[in-house]
């Protein structure tokens, strides 16, 4: 824990909200943070729906800076939600609770491998799988956040946040125009190139988002490019590969498995039958002694 809020104490950008102090009361871990007069992003999303695309824009460029600003100084969010976005009365975006943030610069991680800490929804593929994150699963949670902005809804529901956490590494998900028409070709492909299910398709820091939510903004071409399939809910050619990829080692590696034991099962019979022999060549040989 004391890792954890130095790390968020030496992050001073002015879209995170500044850590001031940490300290310990009767066993109970405290941090003390600024005070923001405003409301959460998910606040507003459940009272006004959708929003715009240029603001939902605005919002994620901002967010995107401030991630790009704390995975400079070696430290990894690891649960961008819509809760933990801050706007202020006077229009300005906060991101705040970099409470289980990971120090990416220490020799020990918050967690052990294997475990997984943040917000089911927002999850990166990789952090369902208890796998080591880096900048670009911040990158995946906030590509969640901008799909919800637009659309009203993230793009994977489901009855338990396991099973949730299950629709982010199995299945691809909609594009935001089949929920919302109104979304912008070109903003649809920044954020379905923040969903791309393998890390290494996203975009690979915040300042990269960023530039590209500005390109739209300013209605310029953007440089993500959506999945060839994306008018369909299936997956994209770069997911596709990937879990194409995925399967074909599947079905070597069973291959490699049946094989010897097809191998075996005739070793086995060969070996059964020369016991036999041995066994009828022995009960002749008894028998004749025993005349």
């Amino acid at each position: 824990f004391r890792r954890e809020a130095q790390a968020a104490a030496n992050l001073s950008h002015p879209d995170i909200v500044p850590v001031f102090d940490w300290g310990e009361d009767s066993g109970t871990y405290f941090i003390v943070m600024e005070f923001i007069d405003g409301r959460a992003l998910s606040s507003i999303l459940r009272t006004a729906g959708p929003m715009h695309p240029d603001r939902a824009a605005e919002i994620g460029a901002d967010v995107a800076q401030a991630l790009a600003y704390a995975h400079r100084h070696g430290v990894i969010h690891r649960d961008v939600k819509p809760g933990n976005v801050l706007i202020t009365e006077d229009g300005i975006v906060k991101v705040t609770d970099f409470g289980i943030a990971r120090a990416i610069n220490t020799e020990e991680s918050l967690t052990q491998t294997g475990a997984v800490m943040g917000t089911a929804t927002y999850f990166s593929p990789e952090q369902a799988e208890g796998m080591g994150v880096d900048a670009r699963s911040d990158i995946y949670s906030l590509g969640v956040v901008l799909f919800e902005m637009v659309t009203g809804r993230p793009p994977f529901v489901g009855d338990t946040p396991g099973a949730v956490a299950s629709m982010h590494v199995r299945e691809n998900p909609p594009t935001p125009r089949e929920i919302n028409p109104a979304v912008p070709p070109d903003l649809e492909a920044i954020i379905l190139k923040c969903l791309a299910k393998s890390p290494e398709y996203r975009y690979a820091t915040g300042d990269d988002l960023r530039v590209d939510l500005l390109r739209f903004r300013e209605g310029r071409a953007v440089g993500a490019v959506a999945p060839p399939m994306m008018s369909q809910p299936t997956m994209g050619t770069t997911q596709a590969v990937a879990y194409g990829a995925t399967q074909t080692l599947h079905q070597i590696a069973g291959q490699e498995t049946e094989e010897p034991e097809r191998s075996r099962t005739g070793l086995y019979a060969v070996i059964l039958i020369v016991l036999l022999a041995a066994l009828a060549v022995v009960i002749l040989f008894l028998g004749q002694s025993l005349g």
